[in-house]
């Protein structure tokens, strides 16, 4: 049940946003330079960028944060921080991948966009057309999905019901067999409204939103990623947490026994909803991507990064709530993360943490914001 349980907490804790609004500031802490932090020349830092660097070591060394954080404006490195270990001891360094639970969303959503831009779906198609057998296929829209709205319900918080799950899903288990499972549980719930009608946070959107893409691609959901984001933007550090339990040396420090990660990432079961491992630099080149129009069009970035709900602040796979721009938090074991660009897209922030406690994570968010803008 443990497993099951995980998961709900990785997009709950974080993600339920009752309306649009801004929230406070943050701050944040680095030890490294701008400089050691991408292998990139950048310009000398000015005063205002030492007091931001100051700040925000501050705050992330006073809430003794074990983790990353990196914060660029205009394509330039102003601020970043590394400290702390993984479970083995391993340092925390600033190009450190580590899992991002539920910013993982903004990828999977990204690929129903990219596969929208190529005439291979529409996000006003009913499911029906993906799933034939989901008695509630015919009522719901990929748009509800993406969106939030769709009524499918998330994974069961009830005892018995997430042990009944729990029992299904295994390490063992290939990822068909896990998917599987999950699908056959979200096919039997009962949805919890009408779709179109409300909102709900749900991770079962986007295990669906997984399996769509992999119908339509012919491809394992991680490789469509690879091939379309991950290579053409040269995100060498960037994959999936089923891909550690074949090859670990890519993501040191990670461990599927140890408590870090022991729980809700068996194959299968957040394909699409919590899946990535990433680190700084990365998702850098990620929020570039895909506002800028290098692997994406600005209209499918623009429809992401607004609030589709009527107010309830979530466009596809995305926030719309976070101080002026877009963004989302994620949880997932004792990883807590959470990514950000600005409206106007100068400003982009990463963070994550494998200490725990994700309100802390948010909360030296808005701090950080706070200083930035």
């Amino acid at each position: 049940m443990k497993k099951i349980t995980a998961l709900i907490l990785s997009s709950v804790m974080l993600l339920s946003a009752a309306a649009c609004s801004q929230g406070n500031g943050g701050s944040s802490s680095a030890e490294t330079t701008a400089e050691q932090t991408t292998g990139a020349p950048v310009e000398t830092q000015t005063a205002v960028e030492g007091e931001i660097q100051e700040k925000i070591n501050e705050s992330f060394a006073g809430f003794n944060i074990s983790g990353v954080c990196f914060v660029v404006r205009d394509g330039v490195p102003i601020a970043s921080y590394a400290d702390g270990s993984f479970y083995d001891g391993t340092p925390i360094m600033i190009d450190s991948p580590m899992a991002v639970g539920s910013v993982s969303k903004q990828f999977c959503a990204a690929a129903i966009m990219k596969l929208s831009e190529e005439g291979k779906l529409s996000v006003d198609d009913t499911l029906d057309k993906y799933f034939p057998e989901y008695r509630e296929a015919g009522r719901i829209t990929i748009h509800q999905m993406l969106s939030m709205t769709s009524g499918v319900p998330d994974l069961p918080s009830d005892p018995e019901e997430a042990e009944a799950l729990a029992q299904k899903i295994t390490m063992d288990n290939t990822d068909e067999q896990n998917t599987a499972a999950v699908l056959d549980y979200i096919f039997n719930a009962e949805l919890s409204f009408e779709p179109g009608t409300s909102y709900e946070y749900s991770n079962c959107n986007y295990i669906l939103l997984g399996n769509i893409v992999e119908k339509l691609s012919g491809q394992k959901y991680i490789d469509f990623l690879r091939e379309n984001f991950f290579a053409p933007l040269n995100m060498t550090h960037t994959g999936s947490l089923f891909e550690l339990k074949d090859d670990p040396e890519w993501a040191k420090g990670f461990s599927y026994e140890y408590d870090d990660l022991k729980y809700g990432i068996e194959p299968g079961l957040s394909k699409g909803a919590g899946d990535i491992v990433s680190n700084a630099d990365d998702m850098m080149l990620w929020l570039d991507g895909i506002s800028s129009g290098k692997v994406l069009s600005e209209e499918s970035f623009k429809k992401m990064s607004t609030d589709q709900t009527g107010g309830n602040c979530y466009g596809y796979g995305l926030r719309t709530d976070m101080s002026d721009g877009a963004g989302h938090f994620g949880l997932v074991g004792r990883f807590a993360a959470c990514d950000f660009i600005s409206a106007d897209g100068r400003l982009r922030v990463f963070i994550a943490t494998n200490s725990g406690g994700g309100n802390t994570l948010e909360n030296r968010f808005y701090e950080m914001i706070g200083i930035l803008v």
